[in-house]
């Protein structure tokens, strides 16, 4: 059996296979730079190509050989609602392809929208006004670590987060972040502290500026996104992934939604079904799951947080549909023996990583098996693709 990182050298080799016939540059002024879009030189239907065939090399056992096909993005630039920049050597941005400790400024990055590149830009000069140093991730030194930026693609509302190592340069912070708000329209600025010696761009809220959140609408429901909370990137695509995720919902069905989130599956499920329980291991998103049904008026989902095998160890009663869309690592034998043990009639798998999609499908057999596949281009000039997968329980 090949492993994991042998799997990932025969996809890495795949993708530059199809970078050799690139036609020319990406359109990026920052590409050559930039470690991130790395497939943006390739015309984007070869870019679905790629995505295609990754996921049938990757879970051609379960398709009878056919191969998969990839949703396009309705936006391929422009299409992420978040991104993540690193405060290194006197610069807010991207780390470099060249040298990972570095970072180059961002000015142009076609991933977000005109006002998030000009967030970055105006952060940036408010920051060296007032002498807020950036940390070194080697000396363990410096102020601040991250500016995270986050946008809303149907209210437009934007949040801005500044993660720290310490607290010492508070006064110039909060100077800096006052003199922002006069230049640019920010609904939400947050201060984190992470002191950590790992590299995370989340932590602990120090304080907030104007709301502790932003709006985003999905499938006619509003969500609330605070700065630690998980949301899907491109939720214009991840809105129509969703609507088939939760198709074949009955009036009758009881779900089970693991890895639920702030509530963006369960809570339009919800409104097609009997009752939804959704797990996540993670309080601050369960809670604010649990504000979001409240905001929409649903009133029939609950929502557990903490350990997911042992929240749904238990459980005492059987579902009729699942709901799955866990971390990159996936469930994992003892998870899904437990999911089993449940009985939903179908389950609806979303992966954002095919290896761990792949080991975990082969583990649901052969109580159940695999109905379709289906992938969805939601990180489009990037190598990466999100899969929906369905399951049925076999008679």
């Amino acid at each position: 059996m090949v492993d994991k990182k042998e799997k990932g050298k025969v996809l890495d080799r795949l993708v530059k296979d199809f970078l050799q016939g690139a036609p020319g540059k990406a359109q990026c002024v920052h590409w050559e730079t930039c470690n991130g879009c790395r497939v943006m030189p390739l015309p984007y239907e070869k870019q679905l190509a790629l995505k295609s065939q990754i996921l049938g090399q990757e879970l051609g056992q379960f398709t009878a050989g056919q191969a998969v096909t990839v949703e396009p993005s309705p936006n391929q630039i422009y299409y992420r609602n978040k991104i993540e920049l690193s405060c290194l050597n006197g610069a807010i941005g991207y780390r470099t392809r060249e040298d990972y400790s570095k970072a180059f400024q961002v000015s142009d990055c076609l991933l977000v929208s005109k006002e998030a590149n000009q967030i970055a830009l105006t952060a940036l000069e408010a920051l060296k006004a007032r002498n807020v140093s950036f940390h070194d991730p080697v000396k363990h030194e410096g102020f601040l670590r991250y500016l995270v930026i986050r946008e809303s693609k149907t209210t437009g509302e934007r949040m801005a987060n500044f993660v720290s190592y310490s607290m010492v340069e508070e006064f110039q912070l909060q100077e800096a972040v006052r003199a922002l708000r006069e230049k640019i329209d920010v609904q939400s600025i947050n201060w984190l502290l992470q002191d950590s010696l790992s590299d995370h761009s989340h932590g602990q809220v120090i304080r907030t500026w104007g709301e502790p959140f932003i709006r985003e609408k999905l499938l006619g429901c509003t969500f609330r996104i605070e700065p630690n909370t998980f949301f899907q990137v491109n939720p214009v695509l991840a809105e129509k992934m969703f609507a088939e995720a939760i198709a074949g919902l009955k009036a009758e069905d009881k779900v089970l939604d693991l890895f639920c989130g702030v509530g963006a599956l369960s809570i339009p499920a919800a409104k097609k079904a009997k009752v939804v329980y959704g797990i996540e291991l993670d309080e601050d998103s369960a809670r604010l799951a649990r504000k979001n049904a409240e905001l929409n008026e649903v009133k029939n989902t609950t929502f557990l947080s903490g350990d997911v095998r042992k929240r749904i160890k238990n459980l005492t009663h059987t579902f009729e549909y699942a709901l799955i869309d866990p971390p990159r690592s996936g469930l994992g034998a003892r998870l899904i023996e437990r999911v089993k043990g449940l009985g939903p009639r179908e389950m609806a798998y979303v992966s954002c990583n095919p290896l761990s999609l792949a080991e975990d499908l082969e583990l649901f057999q052969p109580e159940y098996k695999v109905k379709s596949l289906k992938g969805f281009d939601l990180f489009p000039n990037t190598p990466h693709v999100e899969c929906l997968a369905f399951l049925e329980r076999v008679k």
